[in-house]
């Protein structure tokens, strides 16, 4: 897997799996726009914006990723919800805390901090930032869990496809 992957995966799901946290609150149905990035890794912010519906929130790839992070849990911690998950990379562990804050319904900010031991591929520390806000009702003719980069012209990516992809990346 390459190193941020997961944490991207984490992040662009903005921390929010019902299956791994149980006492998440449920991002609202629509179109939502997600800026992210990690500019410490060379990953400049960037906006995408996703359809969701409780049948297709990417927020879900989470649950295929306990295998790797069997340690993950949430709490909510003066007004901000805190997460903490500690997973098996590449044979580096991986901790990573996540603070988040917003309604989640409409609007969410946060950051997640992941610290590699051993560093895995030189990388001791990786932050990823993102800030989502929900738009309104999806795009017509886009289907749940797609999204779209606006600012690139660039529509129909499969978000839980991608994400599959980037965790199952692995380098030679």
């Amino acid at each position: 897997m390459q190193p941020i992957a997961l944490t991207l995966v984490l992040l662009m799901s903005a921390g929010l799996a019902h299956g791994a946290f149980p006492d998440l609150p449920a991002r609202k149905a629509g179109l939502w726009s997600v800026t992210t990035g990690a500019p410490e890794i060379g990953l400049p912010p960037f906006t995408f914006h996703t359809c969701v519906t409780p049948a297709s929130d990417p927020l879900k790839i989470l649950q295929r990723q306990a295998e790797r992070c069997p340690d993950m849990s949430s709490r909510h911690e003066a007004g901000r919800l805190v997460i903490d998950a500690k997973c098996d990379i590449d044979g580096s562990n991986a901790t990573m805390k996540g603070v988040f804050t917003g309604s989640f319904t409409s609007d969410f900010k946060g950051e997640m901090v992941t610290r590699y031991t051993p560093p895995l591929k030189g990388l001791s520390t990786a932050t990823v930032r993102a800030e989502g806000r929900w738009l309104g009702a999806c795009q017509p003719g886009q289907r749940p869990g797609e999204a779209s980069l606006p600012g690139l012209g660039i529509g129909g990516i499969n978000l839980e496809e991608l994400m599959n992809r980037l965790s199952n990346m692995r380098s030679h």
